[in-house]
C-alpha cells in the first residue's frame, strides 16, 4: 500500500495480482481507478510493487512514481489516459532499466533524495543511486529469508524488510557518524555501527492472540513533518495492526510495540498524514486510527 496525490489516495495491490494497482480514495474509501501493464505483458515488466521516486513525493503531488518488477525498474505515470501507465522503456527520459541477470526483485523503495533500495526473493537487498542505475553501490547478502517489501526513512538512516514471520531493521549509520544510504560511493553493510535487529511478536503474545500461523503485512515507517524524524514502524497480523517504536527497537528493546485489534483482517496498513494516524485496510473498509 502506498499513499498518492497528496495521501488524498492509497494505492493497493492484491496479494494474487500484484499486476493491478487500485486506487482508493481516502475520504470516501472507494476505488477510484485501476492501472496495470499491457495485456500479455512480459515478466520484466509486470508490476510486483510501486514506490515514490523520491521519498516524500506523496506529498509534494508529484507526477511521476517508480515500478519494480522481477527483473526491472520503471517509470509510471497516472497522467496516462490509458489503463497502462508504463513510461515507454526505451524513452531515455523514463529513467527504466531491465536488467540481464534474473534479480528476483520483489518491491522497492526510495530516500528523499531518490537513492532505491531493492529486495528481492533470495533475501538481497540492493542499493542504487537512482531509478534506472545500472550497478548497485551497495548490497546485503541473503538472508536465508525473502524480503518481500522494505521501506526507508526519509534520511536513508534506516530500512526496514518485511519477511514472513518477522521484520528486519538496519541502521545504515557508520562508525564515523555518516549515514551511508547519503553517499553516492560504493559502500559495504559490514562496515556499519550496529547489526540489524529482529522485530516480532514475543511468543507470549503469539499464542495469546493466535498468530502462530499469520504473515506480516508489508511495513512501513511513519510520515513526520518537515522538520522532523521518523519515529514509529506499523505492520499487522490478521486482524491486528502493530505499532513499534522505532528508537526503542533500534537499541534492541524487545516489545517497545502496542497491538491494535482492528475488528477484522487487516490487508494492508500504513500511515496517512501526520504520524499519529495509521491507515488499516480490512476487506469491509479503511479505518484511519
Amino acid at each position: 500500500m502506498e499513499t498518492h496525490q497528496q495521501d488524498r489516495q492509497l494505492l493497493l495491490q492484491e496479494a494474487r495480482d500484484t499486476n493491478r494497482v487500485l486506487c482508493m480514495d481516502v475520504e470516501t474509501g472507494k476505488i477510484t481507478e485501476e492501472w496495470g501493464t499491457l495485456e500479455n505483458a512480459e515478466d520484466t515488466t509486470k508490476f510486483r510493487g510501486v514506490f515514490e521516486k523520491a521519498k516524500g513525493d506523496a506529498r509534494s503531488g508529484a507526477s511521476t512514481m517508480g515500478a519494480i518488477s522481477s527483473n526491472g525498474m520503471f517509470t509510471l505515470d497516472p497522467r496516462v489516459a490509458s489503463r497502462c501507465k508504463l513510461v515507454n522503456p526505451t524513452d531515455t527520459a523514463s529513467q527504466s532499466k531491465v536488467f540481464a541477470s534474473k534479480m528476483k526483485f520483489t518491491s522497492a523503495v526510495t530516500t528523499s533524495n531518490g537513492k532505491v533500495i531493492a529486495a528481492s526473493e533470495d533475501g538481497y537487498i540492493r542499493i542504487y543511486n537512482s531509478l534506472g542505475a545500472s550497478r548497485a553501490i551497495a548490497a546485503l547478502p541473503g538472508m536465508g529469508y525473502e524480503i518481500f517489501a522494505a521501506d526507508t526513512t526519509k534520511d536513508g538512516r534506516y530500512i526496514v524488510c518485511t519477511c514472513s514471520k518477522f521484520i528486519v531493521l538496519i541502521d545504515t549509520k557508520m562508525p564515523d557518524g555518516s549515514i551511508a544510504l547519503q553517499q553516492n560511493k560504493m559502500w559495504k553493510f559490514a562496515d556499519r555501527e550496529r547489526e540489524p535487529v529482529r522485530l516480532q511478536l514475543s511468543d507470549k503474545h503469539v499464542v495469546k492472540f493466535g498468530l502462530a500461523n499469520y504473515t506480516f503485512t508489508p511495513a512501513h515507517f511513519d510520515r513526520p513533518e518537515e522538520g522532523t524524524d521518523e519515529e514509529y514502524i506499523v505492520s499487522s497480523l490478521d486482524r491486528y495492526t502493530i505499532v513499534w517504536d522505532l528508537h526503542r527497537s533500534a537499541r534492541g528493546a524487545k516489545n517497545a510495540y502496542k497491538i491494535i485489534d482492528m475488528g477484522g483482517k487487516v490487508i494492508a496498513d500504513d500511515f496517512v498524514g501526520s504520524q499519529l494516524q495509521v491507515a488499516s485496510v480490512t476487506k469491509q473498509d479503511i479505518t484511519i486510527i
